[in-house]
């Protein structure tokens, strides 16, 4: 990993752990998995002048396909964008090919989601909510199923939409609304594109005079589904979709989660019938894991790191194997992106620093998004970070651990 840009040297302590880096060994988990860190590469540079082509942790942009690595993100002229690359690397990334303009200069208003076959997307714009599926091709388009959707238009403003699917296809939404502030997950009935809403939705999850909510989907098997919902100041909820109704509300913490601008600081994947989240808590800033087991029911926190600052924010990700990793950066240094693995149900002692920026990470520690689980043996993660001063442009950069 190269620790000269544009002519400019970086300091020593750079370059004593860049070389501690490049010694590093490759990731193994005891099943002749060996995994190499691919360092990091710049995807757009410049990217925006305003840095949140990529702003809430919890919301997936980045997937892998067809022989690419795919990443959306929107710009300052507010049009929701995707590049991709054979190899990840720096100079190998597609022009910007425009998707739709989302009317905001943030990326909080889409969420999307690859099942491995399908690539799905959301968008709120004023009051509708949009939708769209497709496939992504070996050659860097998208055959979409059918033209955009509106899956919904509501009476009020909708804000920080998260989209996943079924097993069998089935696209389900989660979303809150403002004035009044409320929480809900809508499915549709058809799973060929078209948007059709099926009966009992939109579903009321909750309903507060608070701020700040979320309401995050992922899917399970046989077409049954886990919501994870809270808003500002209540702990974690969930609930399970059976396939044809709703479980009852299930705590999955007692302990408060941190508040990151107007989003919340956890994040969620899941494995067969299993579902993982990782969050900051509220006031100490620490890092912890949970668990919810089919059929069990939620485990106890176990507390991953300690000694984040207010502004940090965690991803998650799974390998096809179990092996769960945790994403984070700027603690406890500021330039560092780090990770922690859950190996045969045990957390690594010690972070890993995963990259050491030659820039400059803003202490906006929330702008990364990664994969929401491996896609064929590799998992990235998507960051901003800027230039060194003078210029302190923004880039667009993924990092990534790939099977060899």
């Amino acid at each position: 990993m190269g620790i000269i840009k544009s002519g400019k040297k970086v300091s020593k302590r750079i370059q004593m752990l860049e070389q501690q880096y490049e010694r590093r060994p490759s990731l193994t988990d005891g099943e002749n998995d060996q995994w190499d860190t691919v360092p990091a590469n710049i995807i757009a540079y410049p990217t925006t002048t305003l840095g949140t082509a990529v702003w809430y942790a919890n919301q997936r942009q980045c997937y892998y396909a067809n022989g690419r690595y795919w990443v959306w993100y929107v710009d300052s002229d507010r049009i929701l964008y995707y590049r991709t690359s054979l190899t990840g690397r720096s100079g190998s990334w597609s022009s910007a090919i425009a998707i739709v303009y989302t009317g905001a200069t943030t990326s909080t208003t889409f969420s999307l989601f690859f099942d491995g076959v399908y690539v799905s997307y959301a968008r709120a714009l004023n009051k509708i909510l949009y939708y769209r599926r497709g496939i992504p091709e070996a050659d860097g388009t998208i055959t979409w199923s059918q033209t955009e959707q509106t899956a919904l238009t509501s009476p009020d403003a909708l804000i920080e939409v998260h989209i996943s699917a079924d097993s069998n296809g089935y696209p389900f939404i989660g979303y809150y609304t403002t004035t009044p502030y409320k929480t809900y997950i809508i499915k549709s009935s058809t799973n060929n594109g078209v948007w059709t809403t099926q009966s009992a939705f939109p579903y009321l999850l909750n309903e507060s005079g608070e701020l700040y909510h979320s309401c995050i989907p992922v899917s399970l098997l046989n077409g049954k589904m886990y919501v994870v919902y809270s808003h500002q100041d209540e702990t974690l909820k969930g609930r399970l979709w059976s396939g044809s109704s709703w479980g009852s509300i299930e705590v999955v913490s007692t302990k408060y989660v941190r508040r990151l601008d107007l989003n919340r600081s956890y994040s969620v994947t899941s494995r067969d019938n299993e579902v993982h989240l990782t969050f900051t808590e509220k006031t100490t800033y620490d890092h912890y894991y949970i668990r919810r087991v089919y059929g069990t029911g939620w485990e106890t926190e176990v507390l991953i790191q300690t000694g984040l600052t207010g502004n940090s924010a965690s991803v998650i990700s799974i390998k096809n194997n179990g092996t769960v990793f945790s994403f984070w950066k700027g603690s406890p240094v500021t330039d560092e992106i780090y990770y922690k693995r859950r190996l045969a149900g045990v957390w690594d002692t010690d972070p890993t620093v995963w990259t050491i920026e030659d820039g400059y990470i803003p202490p906006a520690y929330q702008l990364l998004t990664c994969f929401f689980k491996a896609y064929d043996n590799r998992i990235s993660l998507v960051y901003m970070a800027r230039a060194a001063p003078p210029s302190y442009v923004w880039q667009l950069k993924i990092i990534s651990l790939e099977k060899q």
